[in-house]
């Protein structure tokens, strides 16, 4: 009986953490689509900032974030996002939960 209790427990912990991380890891994957996305609408030429844009996507994608910030990377001949948040998850996976992604694109010239 007590076996079979620890061995319930323990598929059922497994089966959530596992569930956990890949909701994570497509997350991460649809919040650096969104991020690459307003890179490229960015670095047209005579475009002004898209920071408003890449928050509306990722509200938009990933309702289930809690926090995000974006800083936006214009260097130069390129410009992208730095976008760093935290995404839900269980206390012993939190922090395999944070996100940290880095898009640039180079910018559109006008000869």
């Amino acid at each position: 009986m007590i076996s079979a209790l620890a061995g319930i427990t323990l598929a059922t912990t497994v089966t959530l953490t596992t569930l956990a991380l890949g909701l994570s890891a497509v997350n991460v994957l649809v919040i650096r689509d969104a991020a690459i996305e307003a890179s490229q609408q960015a670095a047209l030429a005579k475009s002004s900032s898209k920071n408003d844009y890449l928050l509306k996507l990722i509200k938009k994608r990933v309702p289930s974030m809690v926090s995000v910030r974006v800083t936006e990377l214009a260097d130069g001949p390129t410009t992208g996002y730095r976008v760093e948040g935290q995404l839900p998850g269980l206390g012993f996976l939190a922090a395999l939960t944070q996100v940290n992604v880095e898009v640039t694109a180079a910018n559109e010239a006008i000869l």
